[in-house]
């Protein structure tokens, strides 16, 4: 390893965070040099070996999911799910034992059972052993449904008849388990943490017959509109998808949980990643929630709280080491400073290896038509802007750092990838700056690792501002002042510098 330079600097003002482990009760895989933080005042002498502190943010995806009547499964702990395979009217040739125990295998098994990894094993590796999900598959449901049923019904919803199914799915597993569902309501907020429904029938994609504008035969994720049961849990977020994803990609030859994986993401609360109207790429592919590939991103994880942010607010350098095996991370905020929550805007840093849950995806692609990930060490920069907004019915109204639902009010993040959905369209709740100068947000190509940033790189918001969509500032109207180069990287981290310009 190349020997790392520590050194000072002054920069006034500054805060640097640091993500790691929310578990981990030291910082010893990261190494800072500077002034350290203090919560002494400024006639009292700053203690240069004072340690950094653990920050988290004052609210989480579960608190915003509350705000918009939505119960998403808990990111910590050990969580049941409730899998319920569905058998499909004219498709029962699928629904058999073997099918079932792959199931099994696919939402439980270990990592060597698959050609990737479980649901379970990739959850647990990539929450760094703070979420443990382990799924209850039950026997075939068959709901007396055909693929023409589900199709007809889907005309003005596209999840009418999905719903349906959930129901009746739920009062059968209650009446043929004996089981009211209480203990998949590990938050005992009257709804059931998470539910799965795995149909029989091929994906629209294996069998055209089955298409239609809603894409039924997909895999999505849902919220049931119903008011929550202590005494007896209702859905609340459930997923549908079709047995034949577990053969997608490196299912042909074993097992394959990737789309299984994404579409939890959105059971645990986190938006789509990628833009519904193609118009662009924000992400260039390169994410689980975006085309379904690699670990979840620094930004994702923060805001499931499996990183914790250590404010050092102090000038200086930084090492960060690999993100997916430590959960390192830098967040640099604007000139306003961080409001000590996930949701804000700022830039957000962590340097990629290809190891752990990224090995794979970046040796080839899984499946074809899906990007592969970058097989080299390198920076990955995120423009958050995971601003919250008030909410009057379907309005986006004026940005707030409040969590509130009162009323007819209520609060959410205000901005997606997709331009429709974002309270000003230009703005992206994730985008990858990209280190070549291409704008993710006005290209659907997919990132190639040009997009990563190298030893000896350096970033200053005049070089890339075209890439930001106010051009002089940060979406809030602040401005960058920073000046971020990156040395020394190799395999084992890389060392940031921040200052003033």
């Amino acid at each position: 390893m190349k020997k790392r330079l520590a050194f000072s600097i002054i920069l006034t003002g500054l805060v640097l965070l640091s993500c790691s482990p929310v578990s981990s009760s030291s910082v010893d895989s990261v190494s800072v040099s500077g002034t350290q933080p203090s919560s002494q005042t400024s006639s009292e002498p700053i203690d240069p070996h004072a340690p950094f502190e653990h920050v988290f943010s004052k609210y989480s995806l579960v608190e915003e999911g509350k705000s918009l009547s939505r119960s998403y499964l808990p990111s910590i702990g050990e969580r049941p799910i409730l899998v319920i395979p569905v058998v499909i009217e004219g498709y029962e040739s699928h629904a058999t034992d073997d099918t079932r125990n792959k199931i099994i295998a696919t939402f439980n098994g270990e990592e060597s059972e698959t050609g990737y990894e479980s649901l379970r094993s990739y959850y647990l590796a990539s929450s760094f052993g703070q979420l443990s999900l382990q799924a209850t598959v039950t026997d075939w449901f068959y709901c007396g449904y055909t693929a023409k049923d589900i199709i007809g019904a889907s005309v003005n919803d596209g999840l009418a008849a999905v719903r349906s199914i959930l129901n009746k799915a739920i009062e059968w597993y209650r009446f043929s388990y004996n089981e009211s569902g209480s203990k998949f309501d590990t938050d005992s907020d009257g709804y059931l943490d998470a539910v799965w429904l795995v149909y029989s029938a091929p994906d629209f994609s294996k069998d055209r017959t089955l298409d239609n504008p809603h894409k039924t035969f997909w895999a999505m994720t849902g919220w049931s509109k119903e008011d929550g049961n202590i005494y007896q849990p209702v859905p609340s977020g459930f997923s549908w998808g079709s047995y034949d994803f577990m053969y997608r990609g490196y299912g042909e030859t074993s097992l394959d949980a990737h789309t299984y994986i994404h579409e939890t993401g959105h059971l645990l609360g986190l938006d789509d990643h990628y833009d519904y109207e193609n118009k662009c790429a924000p992400m260039g592919g390169i994410d689980m929630m975006d085309r379904n590939i690699i670990d979840h991103n620094a930004y994702s994880k923060f805001a499931l709280g499996w990183v914790s942010p250590i404010l050092a607010s102090h000038p200086g350098s930084i090492t960060l080491h690999p993100s997916v095996t430590t959960g390192n991370c830098l967040l640099v905020p604007s000139a306003k400073g961080w409001n000590g929550s996930v949701f804000d805007e700022y830039l957000l840093i962590e340097m990629y290896a290809p190891e752990g849950l990224n090995t794979k995806d970046s040796l080839a692609p899984y499946a074809k038509g899906f990007p592969q990930s970058f097989k080299r060490y390198g920076v990955r920069i995120y423009h958050v802007d995971a601003r919250l907004c008030i909410y009057a019915g379907t309005i986006k109204c004026e940005y707030t750092e409040d969590l509130t639902t009162t009323g007819f009010f209520r609060s959410a993040i205000a901005n997606s990838n997709t331009g429709a959905r974002s309270k000003d369209r230009r703005y992206k709740l994730l985008q990858l700056l990209d280190h070549s100068g291409v704008n993710q947000a006005e290209t659907t190509a997919m990132s190639t690792s040009a997009s990563l940033w190298g030893d000896g790189s350096v970033f200053t918001f005049d070089s890339y501002q075209n890439e930001f969509p106010l051009a002089g500032t940060m979406n809030n109207g602040q401005e960058f002042s920073y000046k971020i180069t990156f040395e020394f990287l190799d395999r084992e981290g890389v060392t940031v510098s921040l200052e003033t310009i």
